[in-house]
């Protein structure tokens, strides 16, 4: 991957002088805001450094060697901040690959990106072009499927071969040891920097609101962090993760509301344990594989489908997504689909999970 050589840019003035000014009695206010009493009111150091500090204990990651960087517009403005934090980095990356099945998003952040396309045929995220940058998952988007430790390590081993840099999109974390333990990996083993783009709003049920993301980048050492530690401050600047209301709002939280975030949390992990259980236990035997804890760890799944799947599934009040890549069609389901707003299961789920498969296999 071209990489040029950045320049180390000075913090960020305004909110500098923010910073200064809310610790004065009276400040006479010469340049923070444009009418009086309208004055921009950034994140406060304490609140910043109390919610990197749960944060960074809930992925297992060590502060020394991790940039900590808040984005606004959940998933994707993490996205998107993490290719502009590549960037700032100096890299240059000329297109970026992923899954057919990932994610569709992907496509729109290659188009506004400038970026290239590579649809890779499996999930394993091995791309041998150096200056492609690759999108992996902890837990696949469209199916649920882990990043198990395996599949880590050959990335981490191309990816420091290639010189080339990682890029972790983490929507739905579960904070199980698995998942750590993967993320610890490409902090203790990758030679290069790491970009993980964190998004609440699935695990703390705030995707209505759209609240702000996360962007971590893992640094392969502490002397590299000190070298470019400034790259968050200008990302944030210089992106989506200038932050605004409801990103000062989810870091006010991550600071002082910790209990009812971990709560909250315990609740998305128990609705997606009940969810995979039932459907587990109405799912035909040639279906079971996609049950398997040992591959699958999200709320998705992923099935062979029609054109025409859709619509009989509409038909009977059942309503998943329809993907298609060239001539081929796939449904995602959202397993939580079958779970009340209080956590109960819907009373006739098993009839609705069977019309499901029934129509599959018609």
């Amino acid at each position: 991957m071209h990489k040029i050589k950045p320049i180390p840019i000075p913090p960020d003035a305004n909110i500098a002088a923010a910073g200064i000014a809310k610790k004065l009695d009276q400040p006479l206010n010469l340049g923070i805001g444009t009418m009086p009493g309208h004055s921009y009111q950034p994140i406060d150091k304490e609140t910043l450094t109390e919610g990197t500090q749960f944060l960074l204990n809930l992925l297992g990651l060590h502060p020394d060697k991790t940039t900590v960087i808040p984005a606004k517009g959940g998933g994707s403005g993490a996205i998107s901040c993490g290719i502009a934090a590549l960037r700032s980095l100096g890299y240059r990356p000329a297109s970026a690959a992923f899954s057919h099945w990932d994610w569709t998003g992907y496509d729109s952040f290659c188009t506004a990106q400038g970026l290239e396309k590579h649809l890779l045929d499996t999930n394993s995220y091995l791309h041998e072009d150096p200056n492609t940058i690759v999108f992996l998952q902890t837990n696949r988007n469209a199916d649920g499927t882990r990043l198990n430790l395996e599949r880590a390590e050959a990335i981490i081993e191309l990816n420091n071969r290639l010189k080339r840099p990682n890029f972790i999109d983490l929507p739905y974390f579960t904070a199980s040891e698995e998942e750590r333990a993967v993320l610890q990996l490409f902090a203790e083993k990758s030679e290069q920097p790491t970009i993980v783009a964190w998004s609440p709003t699935k695990i703390y049920q705030t995707f209505a609101s759209r609240p702000g993301g996360v962007v971590f980048l893992l640094h392969p050492t502490s002397d590299h962090k000190k070298d470019l530690g400034w790259v968050g401050g200008v990302t944030a600047r210089g992106t989506t993760g200038f932050d605004d209301a409801t990103t000062r709002e989810l870091w006010a939280d991550l600071a002082h509301n910790q209990s009812d975030l971990t709560r909250r949390h315990q609740h998305y992990l128990e609705v997606v344990k009940t969810a995979t259980k039932v459907w587990r236990a109405n799912t035909p035997e040639w279906a079971q594989n996609y049950f398997d804890d040992t591959l699958y760890g999200g709320m998705f799944r992923l099935f062979p489908a029609q054109a025409d799947t859709q619509a009989k599934m509409a038909a009977q009040n059942i309503v998943p997504v329809l993907m298609q890549s060239g001539d081929e069609y796939k449904v995602r389901v959202n397993l939580c689909g079958i779970i009340k707003p209080d956590g109960s299961v819907l009373a006739d789920a098993d009839k609705k999970i069977a019309q499901f498969f029934d129509i599959l296999k018609s």
